[in-house]
Order: C-alpha cells, then sequence, then structure tokens
C-alpha cells in the first residue's frame, strides 16, 4: 500500500525543507513522489501512528493522537490498521460496543502493532502478522471473539501470561476454559430460498443464552444482524437486510451459566425471493 496519504508527506516535508528550498522544488519533488510510488512512507516516517475505519464502504481517518475510543449505537463498525493486506489488524465491532485503542505504531520491516486498554459490548478481532495487545493476552495471527472480561480463539493462536492458547481455548475472568461444542442447525437447509424468516437448531441443556449472527458473506467479515435468543428457534417477522445479493449467511453460538461460549456452528446459506 502505497503511503498515508500525500497530506502526510507534505507535512514532513514542508516542516523540514520549506525555509531552504521553497516551495516550487517542494511541489515538484512531491509530484515524482507520488508518481512513481516506489518509497513506502513507514521508512521515511519510521514511527507513524495509524488508525483507519472502513464504514459503509468509505476509508475515513480516524485519528493518530492516543489514546482514542470508538462507540457504536445501533450499527456495525468496521476498524483496521494496516500498512498492507499482508501486515493489519481488523477489528468489527457489533452494536452497543466501546473501545479504547491505547497505542498502534508500524516500524519498517515490522508488524502493525495495537494496543486496546478498554473494551465493552462485543467485537471481532482478526490478525495478520500484526502485534494485537488486550490486556495479559496477545495474538499475532488469528481471530478472536472479545468481550469485556472474555477472550474465544476462534482460529490461530493467542498468548496468555506466557501460555500458547490454541484455537478452541477461551479466557474468561482470568479462568482458561475450553469453549463448547457447536449447536446443530436444524433449519433452514443450506441454499433454502425463505419466503419467511425461519431458523431452527437441537436445544443445548447446558445454553443459557443462544446468539445469532448473519453477514452477507461466508467468512462474516460483513455481518449486519447479531441478536440474542431465548429458546431454539427464531421465526423474526421481519429483519433488515442488506440488499448487496440474494444470498446470505447465519450461524449460531451459546453461551452457559458461567459464562462459557460455544464454538460457532457450521455456517449456513440462505437465499431471498426474487
Amino acid at each position: 500500500m502505497f503511503c498515508k496519504s500525500i497530506k502526510l508527506a507534505f507535512s514532513f516535508f514542508a516542516d523540514m525543507f520549506i525555509p531552504a528550498i521553497g516551495f516550487l522544488f517542494l511541489f515538484s519533488f512531491l509530484f515524482l513522489f507520488s508518481v512513481l510510488g516506489v518509497i513506502s512512507c513507514m521508512y521515511l516516517l519510521p514511527s507513524i501512528k495509524v488508525g483507519y475505519s472502513v464504514y459503509d464502504g468509505k476509508l475515513v481517518r480516524v485519528g493518530e493522537v492516543y489514546p482514542f475510543s470508538v462507540s457504536t449505537q445501533d450499527n456495525f463498525l468496521h476498524i483496521s490498521f494496516f500498512f498492507e493486506p499482508d501486515n493489519l489488524c481488523y477489528f468489527i465491532l457489533y452494536p452497543r460496543s466501546h473501545i479504547v485503542f491505547e497505542d498502534s505504531r508500524k516500524y519498517a520491516e515490522s508488524r502493525v502493532f495495537v494496543k486496546v486498554s478498554k473494551f465493552e459490548g462485543r467485537a471481532d478481532v482478526r490478525a495478520k502478522n500484526c502485534d494485537f495487545f488486550f490486556g495479559d493476552f496477545s495474538m499475532s495471527s488469528g481471530e478472536v471473539r472479545l468481550f469485556k472480561n472474555k477472550i474465544d480463539i476462534v482460529e490461530g493462536s493467542g498468548n496468555y501470561r506466557g501460555r500458547k492458547l490454541e484455537r478452541g481455548k477461551g479466557i474468561v475472568s482470568g479462568k482458561i476454559y475450553d469453549l463448547l461444542s457447536p449447536p446443530s442447525v436444524l433449519l433452514p437447509k443450506d441454499g433454502d430460498e425463505l419466503p419467511r424468516f425461519y431458523f431452527s437448531f437441537v436445544p443445548v441443556d447446558r445454553a443459557k443464552k443462544y446468539y445469532i449472527e448473519i453477514s452477507a458473506d461466508r467468512n462474516f467479515q460483513f455481518p449486519f444482524l447479531f441478536q440474542e435468543l431465548e429458546s431454539y428457534r427464531f421465526f423474526p417477522q421481519e429483519i433488515t437486510i442488506i440488499a448487496v445479493s440474494d444470498e446470505y449467511f447465519f450461524r449460531l453460538w451459546y453461551e452457559d451459566s458461567e459464562g462459557f461460549s460455544s464454538m460457532y456452528s457450521e455456517v449456513r446459506k440462505f437465499r431471498l425471493p426474487k
């Protein structure tokens, strides 16, 4: 990825060279720099703090002053820290959540570093060659479900107080546990067309709360519904659907009375009538 922005480069070089060489030379240099695009800003500015928010398909700068916080109401919010696609931390902030980023940085020839100091609500955190820290937990590659007092490792691995934890482990209030077996989906069948919404699954004896998530993609990078359920059946009268396709995906999971979480169920696809 070519730099953060020409504005950053302008600010950097303006502070260094404008008094000596004048604006004309500066403009020419920046034009050549932007055309060639072969020198990455992370080498010129080795400790730039980077925060971006991807929301409604637009890339918006959040800020460089840390700590900074982000909250959601009824919306999902995507926040990513990156320099290139293979070196990033990606946050999917669910509705009614609040997160405080204490610090982030990217040095030359090193991974992105992101530290969260406070979190409330629900989020997915996906790291790819990115050092993510939250309390005593850290992760460089993988995916976790993040809560105020709980972390569930659903892909990859992490470290907690010097101990390596693999996929299928969770931490709740400082206690390490094995994620519970996933629920089994009954309906709809994979690929069913739904003239009306209906979802059901095999009840789990120890389950206290069930959760359903619906997304526009199989990887759940763009979820648009997260609903707590009181039973193993969910027959909503209506669901607000993002009209990007006639195919959508859902998955389920649950918690028991101790706050332990299950793994995700299988992901199933459903279609809407045309």
